[in-house]
């Protein structure tokens, strides 16, 4: 479990399929993902809010560079916040001054105290810290935090640095800790360290932990809950269990059927579930939801069009229809360019882009047609003015 690579886990089964007939041009996602990040500056929040998630998926795509020269633009708080995650980036590949190098820049910008902007700032360091092996100051600044939502998430993360020898008696002690600490946390703890012990060859562990964890995770759903049953799925799979892989494949589906028609994340889930279906062997019922998910962007509103059409584009991959994935991802583009407000165009791009890195695809020449007539809009919109880079708007 890596809290950088969260984005990049979405359910790609079938890339890397051929792409003959998608001719492609020389173009560099990430400087197209500065192009259209600075075509946000009129409103900076949202700005820094795009970089954010651009910093993530980036890394999670290897561009370390372009995480860097995008992080030199951003303002207010979640620049630190990005800062630290590529430090951790640096501390996980061993370059431990790099890492600090980084935090020490993260910690010399001032903030405000409130405790939305201090949050993902701490839970960014406690992580960073981590990685660079000073797991004990790590835990020695969590001691000290009083927000109880903060050390919770601070926690979940420190389990992935924990030896995996002490991990079943850690897991343990979380799972009883009933008062203090959440079903949906403890449940996330447990799932992640099964999946340590599972590639430890531990597996009977492995087993006991995550048929521990799955209940606990599926108790309150949120917008998160079935990315980590679909995780459970697998590890089910992996471990040889059948039934179990099944029943909780059911309870994927069954979540995903639930959700509103109104949430961009539809798409997403069913996806997920598909290939929970999938792996347990219910062939015909993921089939059923795959071909289902195209009418999921019937109930979006235009705000959310973008990101709920790429993740319904992104489901094309699952079947290994490559060509159908950009036609959809030029119809986001398409559709959003109504849009009249140039920030909500701009994003439709950069929902789009970060799509095509999160897959590790090439934008072909079809797309980047209409992010081209995207940007033209944008340009010539009269309450945008310029184009610069991120970094110098």
């Amino acid at each position: 479990m890596n809290r950088l690579r969260v984005l990049a886990v979405i359910w790609v089964v079938g890339v890397g399929l051929g792409t003959s007939l998608w001719a492609k041009s020389p173009i560099s996602e990430p400087a197209e993902v500065q192009r259209f990040l600075g075509m946000l500056k009129t409103d900076r929040d949202q700005q820094a809010l795009m970089a954010l998630e651009a910093v993530e998926i980036l890394l999670a795509a290897g561009e370390l560079e372009a995480a860097k020269e995008i992080t030199e633009g951003m303002k207010g708080f979640r620049q630190p916040v990005a800062l630290n995650l590529i430090a951790a980036e640096l501390g996980e590949a061993g370059d431990i001054g790099g890492a600090k190098e980084f935090m020490d820049r993260a910690k010399a910008i001032p903030v405000a105290m409130r405790e939305r902007e201090m949050e993902p700032i701490f839970l960014a360091r406690n992580r960073a810290l981590a990685t660079i092996g000073e797991i004990d100051r790590a835990e020695g600044e969590l001691s000290e935090v009083k927000a109880p939502g903060w050390k919770q998430a601070a926690m979940v993360d420190l389990f992935d640095f924990y030896d995996v020898e002490s991990l079943p008696d850690r897991v343990a002690k979380v799972l009883a800790d009933e008062e203090r600490l959440p079903g949906e946390m403890r449940g996330t703890i447990a799932l992640g360290a099964a999946e340590r012990l599972a590639g430890e060859g531990r597996r009977e562990e492995a087993l006991e932990l995550v048929l521990a964890g799955l209940p606990l995770i599926a108790a309150a759903p949120t917008v998160e809950t079935l990315p980590k049953l679909h995780r459970g799925v697998v590890l089910l799979s992996e471990l040889g269990k059948p039934v179990e892989a099944q029943s909780w494949a059911g309870a994927c589906e069954s979540l995903a059927n639930a959700i509103s028609v109104n949430a961009y994340w539809k798409a997403r889930d069913m996806a997920l579930a598909a290939d929970a279906l999938r792996l347990s062997g219910k062939a015909t019922a993921a089939e059923a939801l795959l071909e289902a998910i195209p009418n999921t962007t019937a109930g979006l509103d235009m705000v959310n069009y973008s990101r709920g059409g790429t993740f319904a584009a992104e489901a094309y991959l699952t079947r290994g229809e490559e060509a159908l994935f950009h036609e959809s991802c030029a119809h986001v583009l398409r559709f959003c360019a109504q849009h009249p407000h140039h920030r909500a165009r701009a994003m439709a791009a950069l929902n789009v882009l970060m799509t095509y890195l999160r897959n590790d695809l090439d934008v072909p020449d079809s797309v980047r047609a209409e992010l081209e007539a995207m940007a033209k809009s944008i340009v010539r919109d009269p309450y945008y003015a310029g184009t610069p880079r991120l970094k110098n708007s």
